[in-house]
């Protein structure tokens, strides 16, 4: 998948996408059933002379379910 132009955050999404198709970016919209969101809740760089040296995203990642015992967490780990 495509997302954005970060090929580590696309990586990550491609994990997300392999657990569950339904998988949001910042919000679902009112979705039912399982889902998986996942939102940037931070961003970091070092500057270099030639641009950036070094990025770090932090991402957290929220499962919505109305089963008690969802598999979906236990796929991510």
């Amino acid at each position: 998948m495509n997302f954005l132009v970060n090929p580590a955050i696309d990586e990550f999404v491609n994990v997300l996408l392999s657990v569950s198709s339904r998988v949001y970016h910042d919000d679902a919209n009112q979705e039912a059933g399982e889902y998986i969101v996942w939102f940037e809740t931070s961003e970091r760089g070092l500057k270099a002379d030639d641009g950036n040296a070094e990025e770090s995203i932090r991402i957290a990642v929220d499962v919505y379910t109305n089963k008690e015992f969802s598999d979906i967490p236990a796929k991510l780990k």
